[in-house]
């Protein structure tokens, strides 16, 4: 079973925010984890700065803009005004929409992950017509913690395979206090097919749970979907998370997921594989379901 430390509060300070008088912007906390604003976009002469508590364990931002409007964005994290890390380019995540979708529709960017110990946002870009609308979303997921051994053990089923279910941390392992809530009116697939994606993210982490509930959170909060899009996901270090669970419709290949099974391997896996540990839960979660 996952517990959930009390997250820390989030706080901007508007007075050192940098950036020219024709930027104004506005905050809206959903909750104490979730925080998003829309901002008018100018040009920017002026990084754009805002401190916050410490991280818990980390922050996943994402972003969203209108359609059609082709600037370019950074942010970058840090301890810090004067110990921040790299600056990131924000990219477009080519299958999102955002839930508040204007006339042409918002373009969503792929989920980012600020480290723990990270007080410190910074944002620029270029190319942005006068008036732009850019929202950004903050989540921070508070702490987790499992003791060993504490993956759920796999229900009994009769099969005509001998390949049981790995071991899973259920939903209500991740997420005890029920704040991602699965989908009230799932729709039922047919198994036909299995797709098997990464999560383009970050390959390290100390609190893997913790990513699930922000993936969740960047899936329903901030592309609009009903639920996390997986049907199932895999840490680096070979832990199985429930997603939408089993023959259940999926939304993680672009619209055509009817038959799929969708399973996440978190991390990026583009130059290097998955460690042993987490090929070694997909094969046997392969072998389960084929």
């Amino acid at each position: 079973m996952i517990t959930i430390s009390k997250p820390a509060r989030m706080h901007f300070r508007r007075l050192l925010l940098t950036l020219v008088v024709a930027w104004p912007y506005w905050l809206a906390a959903q909750s104490s984890t979730d925080l998003s604003f829309t901002t008018t976009a100018a040009a920017f002469h002026h990084d754009a700065r805002w401190p916050l508590h410490t991280a818990t364990p980390f922050y996943a931002v994402a972003f969203a803009w209108p359609d059609g409007e082709a600037g370019t964005l950074q942010v970058r994290f840090g301890e810090s005004r004067k110990k921040s890390g790299p600056w990131q380019p924000v990219h477009a995540d080519p299958h999102a929409r955002a839930a508040d979708r204007g006339p042409a529709g918002l373009v969503v960017s792929a989920l980012l992950f600020a480290p723990a110990g990270t007080r410190w946002f910074e944002l620029r870009g270029s190319g942005w017509p006068q008036g732009s609308l850019i929202r950004m979303h903050v989540y921070s997921p508070g702490h987790s913690t499992r003791p060993p051994g504490a993956a759920a053990a796999p229900p009994a089923r009769p099969r005509d395979c001998p390949c049981p279910l790995p071991a899973i941390q259920t939903r209500a392992d991740w997420c005890p206090d029920g704040s991602c809530p699965p989908d009230p009116t799932p729709t039922a697939t047919t198994f036909s097919h299995m797709i098997v994606h990464h999560s383009a993210s970050s390959s390290t982490a100390s609190d893997w749970a913790a990513v699930v509930r922000s993936i969740w959170d960047f899936h329903v909060n901030v592309n609009g979907w009903d639920d996390i899009g997986y049907n199932y996901l895999v840490a680096p270090d070979g832990t199985l998370y429930e997603g939408r669970g089993d023959n259940v419709l999926g939304a993680h290949f672009c619209g055509t997921n009817t038959g799929a099974m969708g399973v996440c391997m978190m991390g990026t896996w583009t130059s290097a594989p998955p460690p042993d540990t987490a090929l070694a839960t997909l094969r046997d979660l392969l072998a389960w379901k084929s």
